[in-house]
């Protein structure tokens, strides 16, 4: 499986590395015993990996969307011509504020941004808006689009809430406060996106996943 890996200097300073290893739509195995049941049952399904490491900015924000779907309906479209549908094995992961990086308008996106088909990692190349309900993070859909959709590159995705898991830490008389919301629910819409020859239209119904709001000071 690919993976999304890359050092970023955070706040643009060179002593302040961080290390992200990402990865979606892998394909997942495991046990799940309930109330102490000797019983296990052997459960299938898909997974993602999030993991980084760094010496993080004072205060950091972010907001993230990830999902990982064993079966997603994908039409795969050669410049040939040639045109063929099929349920694939399907993630993402996207990102702002965090590792964000400045150009021209068109360009300026987040290097954590990557969609993933059939374990094959393709970064996005350009930038996505997240955008959370008015009220509060499950007080409706998030919308999660491209800013200059285009035939090779368009993410059109509204996330629905269904309950979140979350934190909420004021030690702010040490100069520490975590305010950390990660709904979970389900996602529709369509990614379409280009690949050296080939472009991927993906539809997505009911799809499980995350998002999350997160305002840090460290």
């Amino acid at each position: 499986d690919d993976a999304l890996v890359f050092l970023f200097p955070l706040g643009g300073s060179v002593s302040r590395p961080a290390y992200c290893h990402k990865a979606a739509g892998m394909k997942a195995k495991g046990y799940v015993a309930i109330n102490d049941n000797s019983e296990q049952q052997m459960l299938s399904g898909s997974a993602g990996i999030d993991w980084t490491y760094s010496l993080a900015l004072h205060h950091t924000q972010w907001k993230w969307v990830a999902f990982s779907s064993l079966e997603t309906e994908v039409t795969i479209v050669k410049t040939t011509g040639q045109s063929i549908k099929k349920k694939s094995r399907v993630g993402i992961n996207l990102s702002d504020r965090v590792y964000d990086v400045n150009g021209p308008k068109h360009l300026s996106r987040s290097i954590e941004n990557a969609v993933w088909i059939e374990s094959r990692a393709i970064p996005l190349k350009h930038s996505i808006n997240i955008n959370m309900p008015e009220k509060g993070e499950l007080s409706g859909p998030w919308k999660i689009k491209s800013k200059n959709p285009n035939r090779e590159e368009d993410i059109n995705l509204h996330f629905v809430p269904i309950s979140a898991r979350e934190d909420h830490l004021d030690l702010s008389v040490i100069g520490m406060v975590s305010d950390f919301v990660q709904p979970y629910g389900y996602f529709n819409g369509t990614i379409t996106i280009k690949d050296g020859e080939t472009t991927y239209s993906i539809k997505l119904t009911k799809v499980f996943g995350v998002v999350e709001n997160h305002n840090a000071k460290w």
